[in-house]
């Protein structure tokens, strides 16, 4: 039988390793990606930029006005997945009130986004895929 003492300190390794794990676990392999989203040579404002691991969690991130967009693990975490992804892209504009009159059908998508969401925004059928394997910059021509 163990005395007291030991099992003490082989409980306190025990919750070391295990918080070790967790620490480690929280880093999930992600790796920096950001990038410029262009259409015709011009950047697109007020995309969402998804990119979609064939396994795993999404990554996603907004465009400004100048087509830059940096992806999210989460809401508080920067990175995507070292692997494959599909990409794709959906209109989200900044405007509330333009999202709402655009799902009632009251306002359109503007003309050069609608082009660009219908070529490139069903995920199962972009033609969008890169193999992230490190930290980079991405320049997304969206043509």
């Amino acid at each position: 039988m163990c005395d007291p003492e030991r099992r003490r300190f082989v409980a306190a390794l025990a919750l070391l390793l295990v918080g070790g794990m967790i620490g480690c676990g929280g880093q999930h392999g992600l790796v920096t990606v950001s990038g410029t989203a262009t259409h015709d040579g011009k950047p697109v404002e007020d995309l969402l930029v998804v990119f979609k691991p064939e396994n795993g969690r999404i990554s996603s991130g907004k465009t400004d006005a100048q087509g830059r967009f940096t992806l999210l693990y989460t809401r508080d975490e920067e990175g995507v997945e070292k692997g494959k992804h599909q990409v794709y892209v959906q209109y989200a504009p900044s405007d509330m009130e333009m999202q709402i009159a655009i799902e009632q059908g009251k306002a359109k998508i503007p003309p050069e986004v609608s082009e660009v969401v219908a070529k490139y925004g069903n995920p199962d059928k972009s033609p969008l895929t890169f193999d992230i394997q490190q930290s980079q910059e991405i320049d997304l021509k969206l043509d």
